[in-house]
C-alpha cells in the first residue's frame, strides 16, 4: 500500500512539472515579437485587412476616372467647351506638317488668328460659310493632286443668291497688289496640258495653281494680311496695283474663269474663291474641316 502511494506522488509530481514547462514555454514564444515588428495581434489584423481586399475589393470598388471626376470630358461636354472656345488657343499650334507654301513654320493658334484677323468682313454681304467640306480650306483637290486653300461662295451653299456677274466687295482696307486687267483665256487644250502635268507630279507648284485660279485680284492689308479673290469674270476697272481701297468697294464681279465650264463657253459653275493668307499660311491651314468652318465663321460672321 506505501508502494502504491510512492507511485501515485511520482506520477503526479511528473505530470505537475510537465504543465509547468508547457506554461513556460508558451509564455516565452508569446513575448518573442513576430518578424514583422507587429505585435501578434497587429499582425492578424493586417493579414485579415488584406485578406478582405482580396477576397471583397473588385475594380469598380477602387477608386477609378470615372469616380473622382476626371473623365467629365464626355462628347456632350466637349461640344460645349467647343463652343465656349476651350479648344481654340492651342488647336492651330499643333500642326507638325510643313506648310504647302514651304515657309517651314505653322500658322498661329486660333484666338490669335481670329484676334489678327478680326477687320475682315465677307466679301459677298450675308453670305455663311459654306456647308460643303468640299468647298473649304484644305479640302483635297485630287483632279490636279492639290489642296484647296480657299473658301468657295457658290449658290445653294452659303445663305445668299451667287450667280455670274454678281459684285464682288473687298474685305477690308488695304493696297492692291494685283488685278488681272489683262486677263488671258485659258483654252481647253492648255487647261487640259497643265491638269496632266500636276497629275503626273502628284502636287500643284505655285504656277500651275495661279493660272488655274483664273482671273483675280490680291489685296494686301495690315499685319501681313493678304486677301485673294479668284475665278473674277471682271475687275473694277479703276483699281490699279498701289491704290489705296476702303472695306466695301467692288472690285470685281462672280465668274467662273479658269474652270472647265469657262473653258466649254457657259456660266455654269460660276462662284467666287476667297482666299485669306497670314504669314505665309492660308487659314485654315492644317485644320480639320469641322475646325476649319468655325475659325472662318468667327473670323467673317462676328454680327
Amino acid at each position: 500500500m506505501k508502494k502504491c502511494n510512492l507511485y501515485r506522488c511520482l506520477i503526479i509530481a511528473v505530470t505537475a512539472l510537465l504543465l509547468v514547462g508547457i506554461t513556460g514555454c508558451r509564455d516565452v514564444a508569446e513575448e518573442i515579437p513576430p518578424p514583422s515588428g507587429l505585435s501578434a495581434e497587429e499582425e492578424q489584423g493586417e493579414k485579415q485587412g488584406e485578406d478582405s481586399e482580396g477576397e471583397g475589393a473588385s475594380k469598380d470598388d477602387l477608386d477609378t476616372p470615372e469616380d473622382d471626376g476626371s473623365d467629365w470630358f464626355n462628347g456632350e461636354e466637349w461640344e460645349k467647351a467647343d463652343e465656349d472656345g476651350w479648344d481654340e488657343e492651342t488647336a492651330g499650334s499643333n500642326i507638325e506638317q510643313e506648310s504647302s507654301t514651304g515657309t517651314g513654320t505653322t500658322p498661329l493658334p486660333w484666338m490669335e488668328m481670329i484676334e489678327k484677323l478680326s477687320f475682315l468682313e465677307s466679301p459677298i454681304p450675308g453670305a455663311k460659310i459654306s456647308t460643303r467640306d468640299s468647298h473649304l480650306p484644305g479640302a483635297p483637290r485630287p483632279y490636279r493632286s492639290g489642296t484647296h486653300e480657299g473658301l468657295d461662295y457658290y449658290n445653294g451653299y452659303c445663305g445668299v443668291e451667287i450667280y455670274f456677274g454678281a459684285p464682288v466687295y473687298t474685305a477690308a482696307e488695304g493696297t492692291v497688289v494685283r488685278v488681272d486687267h489683262d486677263y488671258q483665256e485659258l483654252t481647253r487644250e492648255k487647261r487640259e496640258k497643265i491638269l496632266r502635268h500636276v497629275k503626273s507630279l502628284g502636287y500643284t507648284p505655285e504656277k500651275e495653281l495661279d493660272i488655274l485660279r483664273g482671273r483675280q485680284v490680291w489685296i494686301l492689308h495690315r499685319e501681313r494680311v493678304l486677301t485673294c479673290y479668284a475665278h473674277l469674270d471682271e475687275v473694277n476697272e479703276a483699281f490699279a496695283v498701289g491704290d489705296k481701297v476702303s472695306r466695301g468697294d467692288v472690285l470685281g464681279t462672280i465668274g467662273n474663269s479658269a474652270t472647265s465650264a469657262d473653258v466649254d463657253g457657259t456660266q455654269e459653275d460660276a462662284h467666287l474663291h476667297f482666299e485669306i493668307w497670314v504669314d505665309g499660311h492660308y487659314l485654315g491651314e492644317g485644320l480639320s474641316p469641322e475646325k476649319v468652318r468655325r475659325l472662318w465663321q468667327k473670323v467673317l460672321l462676328k454680327h
